[in-house]
């Protein structure tokens, strides 16, 4: 609808230049002239080197060029908490002169932390309510695996019971739209971003979809992958969540 997805968070993208818009764009040419100071990003598997290491959106086969022309700050992005990745960024954001303890940045974090115990307090008190995490595409059903994914690992710390999958060691399993009932449970959490099928869509081309429990119970939430890494914007991602999990029925399955 042309307006900024949560991926982009509080980005004025009028006041910033693109360097590619789908995955492997990047215009190394625009990046040069821009003379940039610094590049902040993530990584998910470390390479035999920090060098070798591959970079969020930086195609490997223009990584060595990249890493010349501008220092690199990246964060590890999974195996570990959205809490501390969060904390990594708030740590890089003091080095380069923020003041954590303004007033907004201290108000920031504060609401951060109300939205856990909120939703710490959601899940406790209506115990027994089981979620999978998911994506889908046309051809697929992609279910995440809550011992990789970071934002899914602070949700079990908060006390959620996700679902696993088949092989710990995989950040997704790959499910048929005829498998998508191999994991019943009472409320699915699916991915909001622009990728993947919303639930309208899956109900109107996805038979199987409607016959789940979850679906039937009218108990499928929102799941906001690759939200930024910012205390303020994570707090509004979890108090989304607390109406979820306070009025959720948790003998949907048995």
């Amino acid at each position: 609808d042309g307006s900024p997805s949560r991926q982009a968070g509080r980005v004025d993208l009028d006041a910033v230049e693109s360097l590619g818009v789908e995955w492997g764009e990047f215009d190394v040419e625009a990046m040069i002239a821009l003379n940039p100071d610094l590049l902040v990003t993530t990584f998910y598997a470390l390479g035999e080197t920090p060098e070798t290491t591959s970079l969020w959106y930086v195609p490997d086969e223009v990584l060595a060029t990249v890493s010349e022309r501008v220092p690199t700050a990246a964060f590890l992005a999974q195996d570990r908490g959205y809490d501390e990745i969060i904390n990594d960024y708030a740590t890089l954001a003091e080095a380069l002169g923020a003041d954590l303890s303004s007033p907004e940045n201290t108000a920031a974090k504060a609401a951060f932390e109300q939205a856990s115990a909120d939703l710490t307090a959601a899940i406790k008190g209506n115990p027994g309510v089981s979620v999978m995490v998911m994506a889908a595409g046309a051809d697929t059903v992609y279910i995440a695996n809550p011992l990789i994914s970071a934002d899914i690992i602070f949700f079990t710390k908060l006390g959620m019971d996700v679902q696993a999958i088949a092989d710990p060691a995989e950040f997704w399993e790959a499910l048929s739209w005829e498998q998508i009932g191999k994991y019943p449970v009472d409320v699915i959490l699916n991915d909001t971003r622009l990728q993947s099928l919303q639930p309208d869509q899956m109900a109107a081309d996805h038979p199987t979809w409607n016959e789940l429990p979850a679906v039937k119970a009218e108990q499928v939430g929102p799941w906001h992958a690759e939200s930024t890494y910012s205390y303020l914007d994570y707090a509004e991602v979890l108090e989304e969540l607390v109406p979820i999990f306070t009025n959720a029925d948790p003998n949907v399955v048995a």
